[in-house]
């Protein structure tokens, strides 16, 4: 065969290209090339047949090549995009589908593409604009609509997006994605099913202890006041506060408590159980325990969010902060799974945070920096409160108006997650905004009960409302001040005039 003219190499490609054989081909398509440089078809060919065989760097050799000997070959030039696309060279990706457009401005996948490649680069709304004329032209796709509700999902433009995902379902009923996806944007967009009950708890936060067991032993924690410190919460619990919630809708539920959620065995039971009510479920954890595997199969039962809780940017200061080994698996943990949202889950929220201590601050900078190409949901940058008087002297809060200066004004990094809510004169915020179940299925007054000396009620047998109203009268009451007197969250006006100072 190597005798052989140009034409008998380029139709043996050819023919085994329409057959299957990609490697066969690709050597066929390479004798042809030798036998004439200048023949750019075989060089399309020669970029399909490596395209096949997921050779995506030497196909956009190829195609390259056949634009160099004709540039009015689109068909190498869709291809050369999404070669491109595949290596992750979105930003010549983008200039090569732009290309196309102008003389196919009507090629449904190459609009499809194109908004892949402006996604990857963050460019949401471009890239919402190339997925919307994708649906347009080719209605009856409905993973272009998936797509087009993730770009608005990365907009916050939660009706948008659950519009998007619903005309996925009404072209592919089956499509168990979108309809995951458009519950999520639709308890986002504020669409929670009318409670049956008079009063509400719209705007309160869950923050459920799925257990009190924690293999961290971080400085600022006193875990060694709590009287239960490895207790899991119970499926009946669970189930007993799913039920009550479809009958009166919280606004998001976080596992979260003293403890570590990753450690309890029936974790992705307890997500299904309760994201099943249509609420908002998310989870705090260290991340040393939730790879990108565990992190799909969380979200595929429902959970929308993800809290990391490091608080440190090095291994070093991790282990003195946190006593626990593994920074560099935990730090991958995090970027997998950031990698995993933007690739497939735009509507779930991954945040990174940070207790800033006397241990760490002088590492918040260098943290902040390190996460904000990663484009998490928001970096966390939390003061350390005294732990309700808990907190051991061995770890000092520090000042933090430095932080609040730097990032005053950045979307992304928020300081002091409570400043965003307002605070009544005579109630605190935190007692007001939040329900806090323990692992017992007791609700305390907040989290800071570290040794559970509040009860407001059980889960097991109470209504969240009537609990929380309960709560809240007794606060009013000032039933609560012997335990609040030692805690900077606590309001000014009830505050003990000895205890009050400068948080």
């Amino acid at each position: 065969m190597d005798g052989a003219p140009w034409s008998v190499h380029h139709d043996r490609g050819a023919s085994l290209l329409r057959s299957g054989q990609w490697e066969e081909a690709a050597v066929a398509y390479r004798s042809a090339i030798r036998c004439r440089p200048d023949a750019s078809a075989s060089h399309v060919h020669l970029g399909h047949s490596l395209s096949h065989l997921g050779h995506w760097e030497q196909a956009a050799a190829a195609y390259r090549r056949a634009l160099d000997l004709d540039p009015g070959i689109v068909e190498a030039r869709v291809n050369l995009g999404n070669a491109l696309l595949k290596t992750s060279a979105w930003k010549e990706a983008v200039v090569e589908y732009d290309a196309c457009l102008r003389q196919r401005p009507d090629d449904a996948a190459c609009h499809l593409n194109r908004g892949h490649a402006l996604s990857h680069l963050g460019r949401w709304d471009a890239a919402a604009s190339s997925y919307g004329r994708a649906v347009d032209l080719e209605p009856g796709v409905a993973s272009s609509h998936v797509s087009l509700g993730d770009a608005y999902c990365r907009l916050k433009r939660w009706e948008d997006a659950a519009a998007a995902y619903q005309r996925a379902l009404d072209v592919d009923p089956g499509a168990d994605e979108a309809r995951r996806k458009v519950a999520i944007a639709l308890s986002k967009a504020g669409h929670r099913r009318a409670s049956t009950e008079p009063g509400n708890l719209a705007e309160v936060t869950v923050d459920l202890e799925v257990t009190s067991a924690c293999d961290a032993a971080c400085g600022f924690c006193p875990r060694a006041a709590m009287p239960d410190k490895k207790r899991l919460i119970s499926l009946d619990v669970v189930e007993s506060l799913a039920r009550d919630i479809e009958k009166n809708p919280v606004d998001l539920i976080v596992l979260c408590g003293i403890g570590e959620s990753t450690l309890h065995p029936e974790l992705e039971r307890i997500v299904e159980i309760l994201a099943a009510t249509g609420t908002k479920v998310e989870m705090t954890t260290h991340g040393g325990r939730l790879d990108v595997e565990r992190f799909e199969r969380l979200v595929a039962l429902g959970l929308c969010g993800v809290n990391f809780s490091l608080n440190a940017n090095t291994a070093q200061t991790h282990r003195e902060v946190m006593r626990l080994k593994g920074f560099d698996r935990t730090v991958a943990n995090v970027e997998s799974i950031l990698e995993a949202r933007d690739r497939h889950h735009p509507e779930i929220t991954v945040h990174v945070s940070f207790v800033v201590c006397d241990l760490n601050q002088h590492e918040v900078a260098d943290f902040v920096s390190f996460w904000r190409p990663k484009r998490p949901s928001r970096i966390w940058l939390h003061p350390l409160n005294n732990r309700a008087g808990l907190l051991s002297p061995a770890v000092k809060s520090v000042d933090m108006r430095e932080h609040e200066r730097r990032y005053e004004g950045d979307d992304l990094v928020l300081v002091d997650v409570f400043s965003e809510i307002h605070e009544e004169d005579r109630l605190c915020k935190v007692a007001e905004s939040m329900i806090f179940i323990s692992a017992d299925g007791e609700m305390r007054l907040c989290a800071m009960d570290y040794q559970r000396v509040t009860s407001c009620g059980s889960a097991k047998s109470e209504s969240l409302r009537d609990m929380h109203r309960s709560k809240l009268e007794r606060y009013l009451r000032r039933e609560m001040d012997d335990f609040c007197a030692g805690c900077d969250f606590c309001p000014p006006a009830t505050k003990p005039a000895e205890s009050q100072g400068v948080r």
